[in-house]
């Protein structure tokens, strides 16, 4: 087909001349076309005369526009008679400058020039485009597909252009996430877009995420023509993207196990889930050798312990060095122990812990070369989380381990101190057993106080320990005789009385109570005024649980019977612990609520 020059010139005798030039260059001459209307293929070159060229500028630089959207190069030569400044035409746009009056030899040099620029430039472009890994288009405003280079095409699942143009974009193109009309809205309102992401269907329905960057192509009145840009494929990396995020997930919510056992299933099962990897094996140092913890096939098609020197096994290897290791083509490496499943790839990854290897990820694959960056940088997050996780575990069966132990200890220890107790009440009970019998009271009393005043079960426990045991030094230092002689004692007596509470002291201070026992024993018969015995403490010198103690003993003693003297009954005893300058008021309210509610000593 031959080539056409568009010559728009008035003058008759100007155009005839320009036509039998072009001629002789190998051109037909067209001397009328609708500058908005489709551009022949044919047409190779314009030229126009300076004063058209003013009066329709904008349709001829549209006119180039449209040729480049058409992966065309249409060269418009402006002819401007000699002296003429002609800096303002290369400027707006239009490509080279012809002179009047006109050289023949130098028109055909131009004319040349520029038509072989074009035929190469558009050759050149469209083989660019045709072959490009990314994805050109053009399409109308209604969805109708004008333009797709074989990459597009592919892309979209499609055999040829043919096939996909009968496709309606506006109904079956995009995601229902990703509508059509948001990209019309955003190219139609600024006339170009970039890096837009968008989701689009292929021929099967698949989604595809891309990244586009478009514009939107104008006629003279304004109105779309038609868009056009790029796209370019990221569905590999959204998809990466997503397993990241789901493996982050999964690290969330991994924190949550309590045993290494269920953090190690549970990560085969990610590798298996996540990843698409079906042989997944989680292993851990112990000791001298690298232990199976869990494998994602259920049984392991491997063997489930390896010593950590062996110098066969990859997991081996990797547990020891501390370092990754990924073999490609398994039968390459001595390394690689054959399991009960072709495999013919392998990645192996330490579990670290700041530089601590405690254990290794291992994966496998029966294709060669299965574990590309993408899949690497996956696994390591994976191998991230599955560290930690399974550090967590530990410590946290290790906490659990301990807790357990402590709270054996301390049964067998509050068994211990029972039997330490009884056997002081029964030594008591075979010398004095009315002692004994007011021990039993008074702590009982004791007990009920303290619960009243809201303190905590241990302590109330250690209060009662110490009040079944507070007259231990009484009854075991003192002769009977003087606990039930009757009437006054002697000042000798009374002062053998007063060293009970000090040899009740050192008879416990050795046992390892968890409690303050001892002391709280020495401490029953102090008074808050100082007047007490045996050291005159006062006020806040007093620990509470003696403070109790001590309300409680006299309550008891006063309201009972004695071997001395018959019992004085309870309100004597409420009248004795009013005294706020002895005792402990809080205590002694105490006391009383708990008798209005109906306490008895039994």
């Amino acid at each position: 087909m031959m080539k056409k020059a568009l010559v728009l010139v008035r003058n008759p005798t100007d155009r005839k001349l320009l036509s039998a030039a072009l001629a002789d260059f190998g051109l037909e001459t067209c001397f009328t076309h609708a500058l908005n209307a489709e551009i022949p293929s044919e047409l190779a070159v314009v030229l126009v005369e300076e004063a058209l060229a003013e009066l329709w500028k904008h349709e001829l630089l549209s006119l180039k526009q449209r040729a480049t959207a058409e992966l065309r190069f249409l060269p418009v030569l402006v002819i401007v008679p000699q002296g003429r400044p002609v800096e303002k035409w290369l400027s707006l746009g239009f490509d080279d400058i012809v002179t009047i009056p006109i050289s023949r030899k130098l028109l055909e040099t131009q004319v040349t020039s520029w038509t072989e620029l074009s035929e190469e430039t558009a050759g050149r472009f469209r083989e660019l485009v045709e072959t490009a890994q990314v994805g050109f288009y053009r399409t109308t405003p209604e969805g109708k597909i004008l333009y797709a280079n074989p990459a597009l095409v592919k892309l979209l699942g499609y055999e040829s252009l043919a096939e996909l143009a009968q496709r309606d974009l506006s109904r079956e193109g995009f995601a229902p996430e990703s509508p059509r009309t948001r990209f019309q809205e955003a190219v139609e309102k600024e006339g170009v877009v970039t890096n837009y992401e968008a989701v689009w269907l292929t021929r099967d329905g698949q989604k595809v995420f891309v990244v586009e960057s478009a514009r939107a192509v104008r006629d003279k009145s304004g109105k779309v023509l038609y868009y056009e840009g790029t796209v370019q494929d990221i569905t590999p990396l959204r998809r990466y993207q997503e397993k990241l995020a789901k493996i982050g997930d999964f690290g969330r919510k991994l924190v949550l196990a309590r045993t290494t056992e269920e953090v190690a299933q549970a990560v085969v099962n990610a590798a298996r889930d996540i990843l698409g990897l079906q042989d997944c094996g989680i292993f851990v140092i112990e000791g001298e050798q690298v232990t199976l913890l869990a494998h994602s096939l259920g049984t392991p098609p491997g063997p489930s312990s390896l010593p950590l020197h062996s110098e066969r096994g990859v997991v081996p290897y990797v547990a020891r060095t501390g370092r990754a290791l990924y073999l490609p083509d398994v039968r390459n490496d001595p390394r690689f122990i054959p399991g009960a499943l072709p495999s013919q790839s392998e990645l192996c990854l330490p579990l670290k812990i700041g530089e601590r290897v405690i254990g290794v990820l291992n994966l496998q694959s029966p294709e060669l070369a299965a574990f590309g960056a993408e899949e690497t940088r996956l696994a390591e997050a994976l191998a991230d989380v599955a560290a930690i996780a399974l550090e967590n575990a530990r410590l946290f069966e290790e906490i659990t381990k301990a807790k357990e132990n402590l709270a054996r200890e301390a049964a067998e220890r509050k068994k211990l101190l029972e039997q330490v107790v009884a056997a002081f009440s029964a030594a008591m009970g075979l010398k004095d057993p009315f002692t004994a019998k007011h021990q039993e009271r008074v702590a009982r009393l004791a007990c009920a106080i303290a619960e009243e005043l809201g303190l905590p079960p241990e302590q109330v426990e250690g209060l009662r320990v110490a009040a079944l045991l507070h007259d231990v030094g009484k009854v075991l230092a003192v002769p009977n005789e003087i606990l039930s002689k009757p009437g006054k004692l002697s000042d000798h007596e009374m002062a053998l009385i007063r060293t009970h509470p000090d040899v009740g002291y050192e008879l416990l201070c050795n046992v390892e109570f968890p409690w303050p026992v001892a002391e709280i024993v020495r401490q029953h018969h102090e008074r808050l005024d100082g007047s007490g015995y045996p050291r005159g403490l006062k006020g806040e010198e007093i620990l509470l649980e003696a403070r109790i103690l001590a309300v409680a003993d006299v309550v008891e003693a006063i309201s009972s019977f004695r071997p001395y003297r018959p019992a004085l009954g309870l309100d004597k005893a409420f009248e004795e612990i009013q005294n706020a300058e002895k005792y402990d008021q809080n205590a002694a309210s105490a006391c009383r609520a708990v008798f209005a509610r109906g306490f008895t000593f039994g």
